[in-house]
């Protein structure tokens, strides 16, 4: 690229999809896996989708932020700066959340049904739903990208953490302590409404500039960016919500396959659909 390309054309996103950018890509879907996944757990009191959420977070989350940062032993400074910068929110409510997730799931363990648990159960299901919301939100702060800063792309993250939270502890959950069929049919109705919102989204983003618009445009038009919204599309949405359906058709009677199979394809939805919004992503030109 020529130096004065960027002020004239809408260039696109790079720096949190390519080289170690590809980190970043990875920590925000696993704020988006655990958080949601974490909320439905401990609504269900499943403490094995708790700790899976839990570990998911600890690992892929905290672990890939650690080895993005250039400096991983000053990585710990970026808390003094929570007020002006969406790092230090993000790490500060990684670190609240593994803290007081790590105790709750101890006192669930050991000490059920105890007061303290019930404190520490909120205390993590703020911070659980704070992992949610940062995803979008941090994409939104940046100003300069269109597409990212429709109010739709934080909700579309919030249903695609619920839906996926479902499915997950649906996957992993006592079928003889839950309703699994009501389970499938909430994920079910939050994968419609995803969907219905996805298209609503595109259609509004075409409409608020032209940077926004060669968002959508690459998105429809790009080899690459087909192939990921294709797989986003049909294992984010369409292969989970067909096996949520047998579920429910089935009322539950064996229904662990499904629930696995709709499991491993929100993930791997998940995780297209994420790299897609972050590869779309045009900045403005200058001039």
């Amino acid at each position: 690229m020529k130096r004065y390309e960027w002020m004239v054309n809408y260039t696109p996103q790079t720096v949190w999809i390519e080289d170690k950018g590809i980190f970043i890509w990875i920590a925000l879907y696993a704020g988006i896996f655990g958080g949601g996944s974490y909320l439905i757990a401990l609504f269900f009191h499943n403490l094995l989708g708790m700790f899976i959420s839990w570990l998911a977070v600890l690992v892929f989350k905290g672990g890939f932020t650690i080895l993005h940062s250039h400096y991983p032993l000053k990585l710990w400074r970026v808390i003094y700066r929570p007020l002006t910068s969406w790092i230090s929110k993000g790490f500060i409510i990684t670190m609240l959340f593994v803290i007081f997730g790590a105790i709750q799931l101890g006192l669930s363990f050991w000490m059920p049904g105890a007061g303290v648990e019930v404190i520490f159960e909120v205390l993590a299901g703020i911070a659980a739903l704070g992992l949610i919301i940062y995803t979008g939100f941090t994409h939104s702060y940046v100003t300069s990208i269109p597409f990212w800063r429709s109010p739709l792309l934080p909700t579309l993250y919030v249903l695609l953490s619920l839906s996926t939270g479902f499915v997950i502890n649906i996957s992993v959950v006592n079928a003889m302590s839950v309703d699994i069929t009501l389970m499938s049919t909430i994920g079910a109705v939050l994968l419609i409404i995803s969907l219905i919102l996805l298209f609503v989204y595109l259609f509004i983003a075409i409409r608020i500039g032209m940077a926004a618009k060669q968002s959508v445009k690459e998105l429809v038009q790009s080899d690459t960016s087909i192939v990921l919204a294709t797989v986003g599309l049909l294992f984010g949405i369409l292969i989970p919500l067909t096996m949520l359906m047998m579920i429910i058709f089935v009322n539950g009677i064996g229904y662990l396959s499904f629930a696995i199979t709709a499991a491993y394809a929100i993930t791997i939805g998940g995780l297209a659909f994420t790299y897609l919004v972050l590869k779309v992503g045009r900045y403005n030109t200058l001039i």
